[in-house]
């Protein structure tokens, strides 16, 4: 409810004071008697946009001081906003506007924004004219006047189903948490066991990884592998000046003086030993050698066991 309104330099008006009292309060006069500038001061101070048109002439800024008693609703509003106001205290908007334009609102003492104002300005007054909407036809307002009709009783219990609401609305959110919770540990199972399944499926062997790695190096320098093991079979056995020939000669030369000396005899069956290793090891060269033949298909096998194992 509206308890007073001072206007100062507001348009054409100097000064105004006004208490409303319990009831109506009547405003009559000709056209052109003010009854306008009035509502619109009333207007100024509940928001609506004003200019430094609003200063009366020669005056350095209007100021427009409205005072208000809170309905319930409001009151908590206010209160939920930091605004403390104890009940049957009176609120108040103040706004000034300047000649240089700049305008400054207050609400209950504190700084505050035209379009907060213009926000709770419906719960403070209404501004009807011949053809603008009113609150009476907004369907949430009938409700707010049914509940107000039914009294305290109806009140307390439209407080209680609003907390009953609050923790309704709580308690679907944490389900809602739990739901989504159970069904990403849900995933995270499925993806666990399509895991445990495929390690089981591969057979893995302590070791594998290694032996793959190490034969996909042959296979891929197998050419290489293959020069090397020929030239070196050819030089070890490959004709008379081999390597296995050349240490028979030897080995047969120091075999004729052998009995010189125990010294010569030593080296005769060095040499004897020396060709009998080398013709094991030209051997296992034929034998690496007649091996190292390239397998595509190995080595394609030997990659995606390797993919498998890296999976």
């Amino acid at each position: 409810m509206l308890t007073r309104l001072q206007v100062e330099n507001y348009g054409l008006i100097d000064t105004m004071s006004i208490e409303f009292a319990p009831g109506a309060t009547m405003f009559t006069g000709e056209t052109g008697s003010g009854k306008t500038m009035v509502l619109g001061a009333l207007a100024f101070a509940l928001g609506a946009r004003a200019d430094a048109t609003a200063v009366r002439r020669g005056a350095e800024k209007a100021v427009v001081v409205v005072g208000f008693e809170p309905e319930d609703a409001l009151m908590q509003r206010l209160r939920d906003d930091g605004l403390e106001l104890d009940p049957g205290e009176e609120a108040t908007i103040v706004r000034e506007m300047t000649q240089s334009g700049r305008s400054a609102l207050r609400l209950c003492g504190r700084p505050a924004t035209a379009g907060y104002i213009r926000e709770i300005a419906p719960q403070i007054a209404e501004l009807v004219g011949q053809h603008e909407a009113q609150r009476l036809l907004l369907p949430s307002y009938h409700l707010e006047l049914l509940d107000r009709f039914g009294g305290t009783p109806v009140l307390t219990a439209r407080e209680a189903v609003g907390v009953a609401y609050d923790r309704l609305a709580r308690s679907r959110e944490a389900l809602e948490a739990l739901r989504a919770h159970e069904r990403d540990a849900a995933l995270r199972f499925e993806d666990a066991r399509y895991a445990g399944e495929e390690i089981a499926a591969a057979g893995l062997q302590i070791g594998e990884d290694d032996r793959l790695n190490a034969r996909r190096r042959y296979l891929d320098n197998i050419e290489r592998v293959a020069i090397a093991l020929r030239s070196a079979s050819e030089a070890l056995a490959g004709d008379e000046a081999s390597a296995v020939g050349a240490l028979g000669v030897a080995g047969a030369a120091l075999g004729g003086v052998s009995s010189v000396s125990a010294d010569l005899a030593e080296m005769a069956e060095e040499a004897t030993a020396l060709q009998s290793e080398a013709n094991d090891l030209a051997a296992r060269l034929a034998g690496a050698l007649e091996a190292a033949e390239y397998d595509p298909l190995e080595l394609e096998r030997i990659n995606e066991r390797l993919d498998a194992l890296d999976r």
